[in-house]
């Protein structure tokens, strides 16, 4: 049984060397896989809040009554909720939206013309 733990070690080191050498001298990277992709998801992810937003003002602003548990009571099976409130916060939402959607246009032009300079 002694010599099982002489055997893994060797089989372990063996392994590992093979690993490395594969890898160093056999291994090329794909072209899917450089930094293309990373570059294309971090310009287009800080648009995602301003969907958010946008979207999320927007079905605040459709129901919001919903959000409050406040509502009148419905009597009949042919009333309607209707509800008067203000819509303060799903309009600064959306308002914010269109703030920050302005600034990252904005930031965008400007950096595509500061890379347009250095080269």
């Amino acid at each position: 049984m002694p010599i099982l733990f002489v055997v893994a070690s060797f089989i372990f080191i063996f392994q590992s060397i093979s690993d490395k050498l594969l890898i160093t001298y056999f291994y090329k990277e794909r072209v899917e896989h450089n930094d293309v992709l990373n570059r294309n998801a971090v310009r287009i992810i800080k648009y995602a809040l301003v969907i958010f937003l946008f979207v999320g003002g927007l079905a605040m602003a459709y129901n919001y009554c919903a959000i409050e548990n406040v509502s009148p009571p419905i009597n009949f099976t042919n009333e309607t909720l209707v509800c008067y409130k203000m819509w303060t916060i799903p309009i600064t939402l959306v308002f914010a939206s269109a703030l920050l959607l302005s600034f990252f246009i904005t930031f965008d032009l400007m950096s595509k013309n500061s890379a347009v300079e250095k080269f």
